[in-house]
């Protein structure tokens, strides 16, 4: 892998802890269409392409959600209430999700992602507005199900789930600044499944790339890990001393357009 790529991942890697830190998302929306990128032109087969961008993503989302967590986790914006029973559900989800996607085809993930972008463009445009009711939030099997479906689809897309927890937990009676931080934490126990999920299913397929564990490829997940992981405190600091609307609605703007040129180019 080129010096200059290396570079390049670990600059884009600082803008997806911003990211984290600041929406309270993986900053695998960042990070998996740089990898896509990326990743053309090296010895990773274009059949795959998709799974070891997601697959390495998650490596950084891993280092983003622990980091983020623990900054909001200072800051009291962090509800354990909640962690205690999503963190397990979401587990669970995101081990089964990584095991359908490895079997789906790169092209159809890619598809799957951009529509996901756009979905996660539209929620983060639109502004949601902060509960008025008590806080609801003792665990029941209907949010144990919704938990465990939104692990699933952070699997297929190498996301921490923030762009879907966030307006969910807003729902049920948590603060704009709690429901960020809960979600920052929660996609450790995400990214941890799916670090775990694209290794062990990754490692099934007849793929052979220098440098890789399954679907992991190391020489890139590591510099973003470095770099997102500093970067992560500037996005929680951020966060907590302005309103982010206009930023989250640049990022909606960015989205559309990654999945416009994802959509075009694959």
């Amino acid at each position: 892998m080129p010096i200059d790529l290396i570079l390049i991942a670990a600059a884009v890697g600082v803008v997806a802890g911003v990211v984290s830190g600041l929406f309270g998302v993986g900053g695998g929306t960042v990070l998996v269409p740089l990898f896509l990128v990326l990743f053309v032109g090296t010895d990773i087969p274009i059949d795959y392409i998709m799974h070891f961008a997601v697959g390495s993503a998650f490596v950084a989302v891993l280092g983003n959600s622990l980091m983020s967590g623990r900054q909001h986790f200072k800051r009291g914006a962090v509800s354990f209430d909640v962690i205690h029973w999503a963190a397990p559900s979401l587990f669970v989800g995101v081990i089964a999700g990584a095991w359908i996607a490895a079997v789906v085809s790169s092209q159809t993930l890619v598809y799957l992602f951009s529509g996901f972008m756009l979905f996660t463009a539209f929620r983060m445009w639109k502004k949601v507005p902060a509960s008025k009711e008590a806080p609801r939030l003792s665990v029941s099997p209907f949010r144990v199900a919704v938990a465990t479906a939104m692990g699933g689809v952070s699997a297929f897309f190498g996301i921490g789930g923030g762009a879907l927890m966030v307006p969910w937990f807003n729902s049920i009676g948590l603060s704009a600044h709690s429901s960020v931080g809960t979600s920052g934490a929660l996609g450790a126990a995400v990214a941890l499944g799916g670090v775990l999920g694209f290794w062990v299913f990754g490692s099934m397929p007849a793929v052979t790339v220098d440098y890789a564990t399954g679907f992991i490829y190391w020489p890139m997940a590591i510099p973003v890990l470095i770099s997102s992981s500093i970067a992560v405190k500037y996005g929680v600091s951020l966060a907590h001393k302005m309103s982010p609307l206009i930023l989250k609605r640049l990022f909606s703007a960015y989205l559309v357009l990654v999945a416009g040129t994802l959509v075009g180019v694959f």
